[in-house]
């Protein structure tokens, strides 16, 4: 039971830092229209309500 809270603690303390690099690249990838076209999304949406 050590070894594994002892595993699981190394690998939380290796994916911390590791997880910042990802977050900046997926900001990156978004284009400018991609604000307008989430803002936009809700008139887009098809009523499948019965009323």
């Amino acid at each position: 039971m050590s070894r594994a809270c002892l595993l699981l603690a190394i690998a939380s303390g290796v994916g911390m830092p590791l997880s910042v690099p990802a977050v900046r690249a997926r900001r990156r990838r978004v284009g400018p229209g991609a604000y307008g076209a989430a803002a936009a999304s809700h008139a887009h949406t098809v009523h499948v309500g019965g009323t």
